[in-house]
């Protein structure tokens, strides 16, 4: 919430609560590619492995407690009292939720994106509270994050964060480092998900899916991603006609802190192109064409160029999944996942033109 952010946490000064029962795994923080060989010469194969809990107390130690509240999917409520609490007297809340390798892996498909146990009806409670929550997500594959992240102060996705990702959850969140990436999906709304037929294939068909194809308002749109400091971004196109596309981007950080941000180029159509494939097949609604990270200290100004192919990145796959370039307008807009900081219009032709005389 830029509104009133509650990141970075205030190290010796704000009493926070680590709930959850992401928070107090081990295993939990693996993907199920983790190998058979995390920690030598420990008879518990996970047993160096710290636990996110254990990693945000290290870094505020005295000012930090921490409760499981919930299992990841039991029907248990035994320690839900003595997580409310802890959390009824801290500051702020840290509530680490999802799924394991034990819900989803390799040979394993769930048939929901809703969370698995009590975690969301605990969540609620905690909400309850009315404490600033900052909403932890550790996960293989999407959950449906609808009823929590309302009442969210910030959402931190963290996926399978595995050995060392504890550490870099706990310097990010008190700000130690800022190196937020942005969303590689669509997180959708769970109607929509529990509505998708996973056995159909035509990524196309209504709703749509991916962000290229999607039509409905996602939860977050893929490329999403916000950063504890503020960056200003202004892009130019040196000749729109040309057959190579030079955008030149000047990254700001107006901000306090220094931080990465991810520059990333779309490609989308007029309706007369779009028009011109009618009934042969479909055409994205915008598509990535080109991406950058960069880190930017604090008051430094930086440089990018994009140089694009525009017959590469104009070209769209036809119904015989060949590449065709169709004449007409389109546009190429620059964003940061979050607005559009730039966008141009070029005109794609097939045929040379020739000079009047």
């Amino acid at each position: 919430d830029r509104s009133n952010p509650v990141l970075p946490l205030q190290q010796g000064r704000a009493r926070v609560a680590i709930l959850g029962p992401l928070a107090h795994t081990r295993e939990g923080l693996m993907s199920d590619y983790w190998g058979d060989q995390i920690c030598f010469n420990d008879t518990d194969k996970f047993g160096c492995v710290p636990t996110i809990a254990e990693s945000m107390e290290s870094i505020n130690p005295g000012y930090t407690t921490h409760a499981r509240g919930v299992d990841v999917d039991s029907n248990a409520t035994d320690g839900i009292a003595w997580a409310l609490s802890l959390a009824g007297a801290a500051d702020i809340i840290v509530l680490c939720v999802g799924n394991t390798v034990y819900q989803e892996r390799e040979t394993l498909d769930r048939s929901t994106t809703a969370f698995p146990g009590l975690q969301e009806m605990f969540a609620r409670q905690v909400f309850g509270l009315g404490k600033p929550v900052v909403l932890v997500v550790i996960n293989g594959g999407q959950v449906a994050l609808d009823a929590l992240v309302g009442e969210s102060a910030a959402v931190v996705e963290m996926f399978n964060p595995n050995i060392v990702g504890g550490k870099a959850l706990g310097l990010s969140l008190y700000g130690k480092e800022n190196r937020f990436g942005k969303l590689p999906y669509t997180i959708y709304p769970f109607h929509d998900m529990e509505a998708f037929n996973m056995k159909e294939y035509h990524m196309s068909s209504p709703p749509g899916r991916t962000y290229r194809y999607y039509t409905g308002k996602p939860v977050f749109p893929f490329g999403y991603g916000l950063s504890l400091t503020e960056f200003d971004i202004s892009c130019s196109l040196e000749s729109p006609m040309a057959s190579i596309l030079d955008i030149e981007c000047t990254i700001c950080n107006i901000g306090s802190v220094a931080g990465d941000e991810v520059i990333q180029v779309y490609r989308s159509v007029s309706d007369g192109v779009r028009n011109r494939a009618t009934n042969k097949h479909p055409i994205p609604i915008k598509q990535l064409v080109d991406f950058a990270r960069v880190r930017a200290e604090r008051t430094q100004c930086l440089n990018k160029k994009f140089r694009l192919d525009k017959r590469k990145i104009l070209s769209i796959v036809n119904e015989n999944g060949s590449k065709v370039l169709y004449d007409g307008i389109y546009n190429i807009s620059v964003s940061n996942g979050v607005e559009t900081v730039a966008s141009f219009e070029v005109e794609a032709t097939r045929k040379p033109k020739l000079d009047s005389q």
